[in-house]
């Protein structure tokens, strides 16, 4: 959803939110599909800011959502108990004629967490228990011919 608040300002934001659950007919009840099939609450807002034509900015928060469903029902495989977390990233862009600059700063606050699917990875030893990337710099320039 997107809205565009005046010719400089426009806000938006993305929310999924999905569950499903399986017959066990050895339990004779519903179980909870695992992480790999059903992802947390996931929200994305962000605010955009371009002062004229040339210039755009966007500031985005990233909230992925706790599930420990698959883990209360017990079903094995890729039922680990997911924790929430947040991040912020900042991206922005110059463009001049055919000339586009272009930076982006991921995990802006650099938070310590761990990305779903990297949760869900975890053994017993915890060797496949990595944590996302800390802030993370990106920049391009790009012509158009």
């Amino acid at each position: 959803m997107d809205h565009q608040l005046d010719d400089n300002w426009k806000l938006g934001g993305l929310l999924t939110w999905t569950e499903g659950e399986r017959y066990d007919e050895n339990d004779d009840r519903w179980k909870a599909l695992n992480g790999y099939r059903i992802a947390p609450l996931q929200l994305h807002a962000y605010t955009e800011y371009s002062p004229n034509n040339q210039w755009f900015h966007r500031l985005q928060v990233n909230y992925s959502g706790a599930r420990d469903d698959a883990f209360e029902d017990q079903i094995g495989f890729g039922s680990n108990e997911i924790d929430a977390y947040t991040t912020v990233d900042y991206s922005a862009r110059y463009q001049v004629a055919a000339h586009t600059l272009s930076l982006g700063i991921e995990n802006l606050c650099n938070e310590d967490y761990y990305t779903v699917y990297g949760q869900l990875l975890r053994n017993g030893n915890n060797q496949s228990h990595v944590s996302a990337s800390g802030t993370t710099v990106k920049a391009s320039y790009k012509y158009q011919w």
